[in-house]
């Protein structure tokens, strides 16, 4: 099967969208948050009945983990309630649809990788959104690929969060400034131009359903550093910090089982080789 001729991106300015649009081969038409709101049931359906896309990639979220806790109706918008608008209309177009979601699902205590099969049970309210728009995808359009990944960061770094943690961390490297990160977080950072990627490979695949994909090197929060060589005395490890509200997702690994049924390569780490 061949990539979609024409397809619609939602979401175009994030982390992911800025580099689905660098890489994305075929005819991409693409909106910005400020252009269509996934929330707006009927500027979404016009939209995409008018792009009359093949296939639409929906990357639209509200992902500020500790603001989720206090704002979980927001949450619940965006990640389900939007989730399935823009699902529904891709199936009323004729069209398959990628939803983007997270390691978040998982509790984070199994102490191996998550694989596809694995029950989710989400810990916090971003996770329990995200798990929402899962099952609303599922329901709403039997053409669908649900895309797990984790810790994601790119060039553009992510709208409404002031860049991603790797640039974070680098600012306040150069500035001399101590660093305070958790080390009782085991994550896989995923560069959002690597899964970009594979999201062009899986979409010309037409094998709807759920997928985990990630780079393949692990990562504590406070080995970061050792992605820029970052002087070891700045960074002051902090385990349990109380005011992190998702401290218990202690582990969320995610297993590549079914892109491996695909016989996908692995993401290799954004190092450029395997971990």
């Amino acid at each position: 099967m061949t990539a979609p001729a024409r397809t619609l991106l939602i979401g175009s300015r994030g982390q992911l969208g800025s580099d689905l649009r660098r890489v994305w081969d075929g005819e991409l038409v693409s909106f910005a948050h400020d252009e269509l709101d996934v929330c707006d049931r009927d500027q979404t359906h016009a939209v995409i009945a008018n792009t009359a896309p093949q296939l639409v990639i929906n990357t639209a979220a509200y992902h500020r983990v500790d603001d989720c806790e206090e704002n979980g109706g927001r949450a619940f918008e965006v990640n389900a309630l939007g989730a399935k608008n823009v699902a529904d209309a891709a199936r009323e177009a004729a069209a398959a649809v990628i939803f983007i979601s997270t390691d978040y699902v998982f509790p984070g205590d199994k102490g191996s990788p998550y694989t596809e099969t694995d029950t989710p049970m989400p810990l916090n309210v971003y996770g329990a959104s995200k798990l929402a728009g899962e099952h609303l995808v599922r329901l709403s359009n039997p053409r669908h690929y649900i895309v797990r990944s984790s810790s994601l960061f790119g060039v553009a770094g992510a709208s409404g969060k002031g860049g991603n943690f790797v640039e974070t961390m680098l600012r306040q490297a150069k500035a001399g400034e101590p660093l305070r990160v958790v080390d009782d977080q085991v994550s896989t950072p995923t560069l959002t131009y690597d899964l970009a990627g594979k999201l062009q490979e899986l979409a010309a695949t037409g094998r709807y359903g759920l997928y985990h994909v990630t780079n393949s090197r692990l990562h504590a929060g406070a080995n970061v550093e050792n992605l820029a060589a970052m002087p070891a005395q700045l960074v002051n490890p902090q385990v349990g910090v109380d005011d992190v509200l998702y401290v218990n997702e202690i582990s969320c690994r995610l297993g590549r089982n079914h892109l491996q049924f695909l016989a996908f390569e692995a993401i290799p780490n954004h190092r450029g080789h395997e971990a």
